[in-house]
């Protein structure tokens, strides 16, 4: 595997499909579950293309490879015959750009509402024993 390798989970039931991108500068390995593709960067940006697999695209291009089979999987020509949507290297970084910036905001929005959901538990916790102990009366 190598920087920027985008890797697809090719075999497991309810993980066919997810994808990510190896941003690790040492070399590594993986195993016969996982699927290393490495673009042409010239022609498609490795990120453009996780985007592509993580998006609502990916499971429906899975799906059209599961049905009828017996066991769930993708193999090399299968991946190799989707149809991917091909914009210019310029039109792919924009999507980018634009992609990056709208979930670095959904990520931190998620990263407050779970504080904030972990303060509640604590205050829950806490009322319910002075609730318990007596320390709190309840009407």
């Amino acid at each position: 595997m190598q920087y920027k390798d985008v890797l697809l989970n090719i075999t497991g039931g309810g993980s066919i499909g997810r994808c990510c991108l190896f941003d690790k500068r040492e070399r590594a390995n993986v195993n016969q579950h996982v699927c290393i593709i490495r673009t042409i960067k010239e022609k498609i940006l490795p990120v453009y293309l996780r985007y592509f697999w993580n998006s609502a695209c990916g499971p429906v291009v899975v799906e059209k490879f599961q049905t009828g089979g017996n066991r769930a999987g993708l193999n090399f020509e299968q991946i190799g015959s989707v149809k991917i949507p091909w914009p210019s290297a310029e039109e792919q970084q924009r999507i980018v750009t634009y992609l990056n910036l709208q979930c670095s905001e959904i990520d931190q929005l998620i990263r407050e509402k779970e504080a904030l959901i972990s303060d509640l538990e604590s205050y829950k916790k806490s009322l319910i024993y002075e609730v318990v102990t007596g320390k709190r009366k309840v009407a």
